[in-house]
This record gives C-alpha cells, structure tokens and sequence, in this order.
C-alpha cells in the first residue's frame, strides 16, 4: 500500500502523441510537439502510410485521434523523414469527420505500391482540444 500527500497544487499531467482504438494504434515519429510522420501499429508491427490519396481531411481524423482539435497541413513525400517497416496503409480516404482512421476507406491492409520516400506526416494545431480557457471574476459578465 502507497500513501501519498498529494494535493491540486502538486499534481501531475502527461500528454501523448499516440492512440489505441481496437487494433489500430498511431503515432508522430521524426516529430515536433504537432507534426511528424505518421506510424501505424497492426498486427503487432510499427509501418508507415502511403501518401497516394492522402489530404487534408485525413490529417484532421489523425490530429484529432492524437487529441488536437483539427490538422494544419497533410504532409507528403516522406516531409519527415523516411520510416521502416510494412507501408500498412495506401489511398486513405476520410471525409474529415470520422473520429478514427480504422473508420476510413483505403486499399486494404498492406496492400500499396509505395516505398518509404512516400511516407506522410501531420502538422496538428499546436493546442490540444482538451484545453479550454475560463475567465473568472471579471467586471463584465
């Protein structure tokens, strides 16, 4: 048993650039704290996505599974840098609107004619869309 004296002013956070939804987990690698090549964990292998078909409506379902509220740009050609492993995913193709690629129509798992110089990334909204500001005590309501 732990005992603990923690208290609102000492407490903690963790953000994470990464999802689990069922069998699809992703991640930013090569990345800043909003963009990076775009990792995709299936059938227990780390691989990359394609960018034949990728757009901006698919990085806005990427940003916000990584917790942001929408995608700045859709990153091709391999933006940041070139990965390793299976090219999992090619032709992509979200309307924007679902809240997970699995949602996602694209050629099938594996199945793609890319190599890794055609690896995409993400540029995110720098603030999570968790995050929200309330003034209090103001003079106007």
């Amino acid at each position: 048993v732990h005992s603990s004296t923690c208290n609102p002013r000492r407490a903690a956070g963790v953000f994470c650039l990464g999802k689990i939804s069922g069998k699809v987990s992703i991640k930013l690698v090569n990345s800043t704290n909003v963009g990076g090549r775009l990792v995709v964990y299936y059938n227990n292998t780390w691989g990359t996505v394609c960018d034949e078909g990728w757009d901006i409506r698919d990085a806005h379902v990427v940003c916000r599974m990584l917790g942001f509220h929408h995608a700045i740009d859709a990153k091709s050609t391999a933006f940041f840098g070139e990965g390793a492993g299976p090219v999992w995913l090619s032709n992509l193709q979200c309307s924007g609107n679902e809240s997970d690629i699995s949602e996602c129509s694209h050629s099938g798992w594996g199945v793609q004619n890319c190599d890794h110089n055609r690896d995409v990334g993400v540029v995110c909204t720098e603030y999570p869309q968790t995050q929200y500001v309330r003034l209090v005590d103001g003079q106007h309501p």
